[in-house]
């Protein structure tokens, strides 16, 4: 029983491993000249189904910190009479 090295521990059959030296690797292509313009037509394409979710968001929101903004004023009545 022999002693093999860490990385060495199986054989492994039928895997195939190829490796890119990062100075050959393209690590964005096509992604200004594909990659934005894609990505501009799918945010096209969906804005009819995503604007309305949004604008509801948005609308609640406003709402919510104008009512906590009234609810957290205080009763000018309540301090009539204090001197």
């Amino acid at each position: 029983m022999g002693h093999r090295g860490f990385g060495n521990l199986t054989k492994i059959y039928r895997q195939v491993s190829f490796g890119l030296s990062p100075f050959e690797q393209r690590t964005f292509p096509y992604y200004f000249s594909k990659g934005i313009p894609n990505t501009i037509r799918r945010l096209k394409r969906q804005a009819v189904l995503i604007t309305p979710g949004i604008a509801l968001s948005y609308a609640a929101y406003k709402w919510g910190i104008k009512n906590h903004d009234l609810s957290c004023r205080k009763d000018p009545e309540d301090y009539m009479n204090d001197k």
